[in-house]
């Protein structure tokens, strides 16, 4: 994962000595520290780049997020306010207002069993996002801006900035972790 001026995100040193620990267990194949590999959910915001296929649909009083991964969801409730929080979930909670054409989605309380990316990088459980999501192009494209906030990890804010192609006919996929997940298929080996 890259900041969206293609540098690395600004890891303080605790945040630097966990990433290094979990690149050094990845060379050697071990992926224990990611929960998704036993088919946990793989988290926010995760999810929009390992994911596959998600679907946005805008309700009347809530944003809905459906993701292809285990069939996954979130949902955002249109608020002017922060989000309440309450106990850590792997998709954090959130509210979503309307800046002229711009969703934004303010998000907190994220489960810190999660990772930001397959590589191991990590966040900790005051990791806050800004998400900023605005169609292009009469609406075949999506932009979608993300601003990270995290004390634990992290020496300043910082910014993904993504861009996807709409699939008019697109529907988000069935996904049955236990089917590509390697622990469970170890498990079953060993019956």
């Amino acid at each position: 994962l890259r900041t969206a001026g293609g540098g690395a995100p600004p890891l303080n040193a605790e945040g630097r000595k966990l990433y290094q620990q979990r690149q050094a267990l990845l060379a050697k194949g071990d992926t224990s520290f990611d929960l998704s590999a036993k088919c946990k959910p793989i988290g926010f915001p995760r999810v929009l780049w390992d994911g596959g296929p998600f679907d946005i649909q805008l309700q009347r009083e809530l944003v809905f997020f459906g993701y292809t991964w285990n069939r996954n969801h979130r949902t955002a409730a249109f608020s002017d306010q922060p989000p309440k929080l309450q106990i850590p979930r792997y998709y954090g909670t959130s509210t979503a207002k309307w800046d002229g054409d711009t969703l934004v989605v303010q998000s907190g309380l994220f489960n810190d069993a999660t990772l930001l990316d397959s590589a191991g990088l990590p966040h900790g459980d005051e990791l806050a996002i800004v998400e900023r999501y605005r169609a292009l192009d009469g609406g075949k494209q999506l932009e979608v801006k993300l601003t990270m906030t995290d004390p634990a990890y992290y020496t300043a804010p910082w910014e993904v900035s993504l861009r996807y192609q709409r699939v008019a006919s697109g529907r988000i996929l069935e996904d049955v972790c236990q089917e590509r997940s390697t622990f469970y298929k170890e498990l079953l080996r060993r019956k």
